[in-house]
């Protein structure tokens, strides 16, 4: 594993010396969130201090996303999220859910800004421990390829996401904001 690592290593920071959105180019971008909190309720109204139950909270996702620029500055390819949360509350069961989704994306570089905007669709499952819902969500983000070098960019991005979820005759739809950073090689 560990040669395996190193050539691919070496692979990236030998691959081009020029700007990595021509036509033809190969894009990968990968992104995690790794979140950890510790909440617990401070004041409840006529609700002694003592009677009030701590609550941890944990979330992790990670996202993938790779394709080939089909002419200068546009990409298009395939999206693969992951996240997956965990609720701990004093005296209770934990209660555990995880998302796997995947989709489409395309994204296009404007000029040689480092600006770039993003559109993606996904389908896929929300596990809640008893029974799978079916999600599927459309997004749109606007971020920035800082280069750090030629073929590595660190990409901050914010965007908005609605998703659809739907399991028998119950439906929910949720829509919010979405910030990320992630880190982008371009071979």
């Amino acid at each position: 594993m560990k040669s395996f690592i190193t050539t691919v290593f070496t692979f990236f920071i030998v691959s081009g010396l020029f700007a990595q959105t021509e036509k033809g180019t190969i894009l990968f971008n990968a992104g995690s969130n790794f979140g950890f909190s510790s909440l617990s309720v401070t004041d409840f109204s006529d609700v002694d201090e003592s009677d009030l139950l701590d609550m941890t909270s944990t979330v992790t996702a990670f996202s993938l996303n790779g394709g080939a620029f089909v002419i200068d500055n546009l990409a298009l390819g395939l999206v693969v999220n992951y996240s997956s949360s965990k609720i701990e509350v004093e005296g209770e069961d934990d209660s555990i859910s995880s998302t796997m989704v995947y989709g489409f994306m395309a994204r296009y570089y404007i000029g040689e800004s480092g600006l770039w905007g993003e559109g993606i669709y996904t389908i896929g499952t929300l596990d809640e421990g008893a029974d799978d819902m079916d999600t599927n969500g459309i997004g749109v983000s606007l971020g920035y390829a800082w280069y750090l070098s030629d073929n590595i960019s660190i990409n901050p991005s914010v965007g908005y996401l609605m998703t659809s979820s739907e399991q028998e005759n119950i439906e929910m739809k949720m829509g919010g904001l979405a910030g990320s950073v992630g880190i982008a090689i371009h071979l």
